[in-house]
């Protein structure tokens, strides 16, 4: 609710731009946007949050200790588990659950942004790439790992979370593909592809591409040759969350009930199936779900019906 709030005030002012535009040739995560000019190497600030996610918006070295992170590429029964609809198994802590469905949610380290710059938050207009590039520089600070492309005649900065060594190496030569738009709220796709195979691929926006591009939408092979689909009815929905009993101003009634779903995954013939706010691998990527959840009742406006926010990264 804060994020439709936000963006309810900003385009009240005068000089803002209409709702389906932003900067020029760039791209950031989904939770965030994009700008017109390509930020320092190095210089990585942070997105706002995805329209109701819930989460920050911080890189992932912001939001957790690094020791009690799990693993990525570690296949868990939190990220590869089946579900019976809704049940969970007992806390041996005493402690409410965090979802009524098992897997429970875990810290799913997400961050994806293309010339990502705080400051020119909005999209004039879709972007959309597909270059071939050369890898200038690689480096990781703070969780986040920065990427430094020369193609052509542009530069571009692509940063993700640091979900493991990435296998990639200064000299090679890769094709960069984006599509970001803003409907409403940001809808950012990406992937890095070297010799055809995804070194990083990930996406923040409300439904997965299918079909024809659009837009709004890559087209449903954007990702190939991974393959990315929702996996539905694994999970029973949500309680709606309760009103805040404290609240003596501008109370707000919740604006969702969701349904936590999970994503299958498919590369060289495997298959890992993550849950929303789960890890997992699959053909040497590692995986992070920060969400994959659709929304079963909406009881306010300018929301979503659902939101899905993954990347894939393939490590050393």
């Amino acid at each position: 609710m804060k994020q439709r709030i936000l963006l309810g005030l900003v385009l009240t002012l005068p000089g803002c731009v209409a709702v389906d535009g932003s900067d020029e040739g760039v791209i950031n995560d989904g939770s965030g946007d994009a700008f017109g000019e390509v930020s320092s190497v190095g210089e990585t600030t942070f997105a706002p949050p995805d329209p109701d996610s819930g989460t920050t918006g911080l890189p992932p070295g912001s939001t957790s200790d690094p020791d009690e992170t799990t693993d990525p590429g570690a296949t868990t029964e939190a990220s590869t588990g089946s579900s019976d609809g809704g049940t969970t198994t007992d806390d041996p802590t005493g402690d409410e659950p965090l979802s009524v469905c098992d897997p429970q949610p875990e810290d799913a380290p997400y961050w994806l942004a293309l010339d990502w710059n705080e400051d020119e938050p909005f999209l004039e207009e879709t972007i959309e790439l597909d270059l071939e590039c050369s890898v200038e520089s690689v480096g990781s600070v703070d969780g986040i790992v920065s990427i430094l492309l020369d193609c052509g005649n542009q530069v571009h900065v692509l940063d993700h979370a640091d979900l493991g060594p990435i296998d990639l190496a200064v000299g090679d030569a890769v094709t960069l593909r984006a599509h970001d738009s803003q409907p409403w709220w940001r809808q950012t796709h990406v992937s890095l592809l070297r010799d055809g195979v995804v070194i990083v691929a990930g996406m923040s926006a409300e439904s997965l591409p299918a079909g024809d591009a659009g837009p709004y939408s890559p087209a449903g092979t954007f990702f190939d040759p991974l393959g990315v689909a929702v996996v539905q009815g694994v999970c029973k929905p949500e309680p709606l969350p309760e009103e805040d009993p404290g609240c003596m101003f501008l109370c707000m009634p919740p604006c969702t009930q969701d349904e936590r779903q999970a994503l299958q995954f498919t590369s060289s013939g495997q298959e890992a199936v993550v849950y929303d706010s789960g890890l997992g691998s699959v053909d040497g990527l590692a995986l992070s779900v920060d969400a994959a959840r659709t929304h079963v009742e909406v009881l306010c406006s300018d929301t979503p019906g659902g939101w899905y926010q993954f990347l894939a990264v393939r490590t050393l």
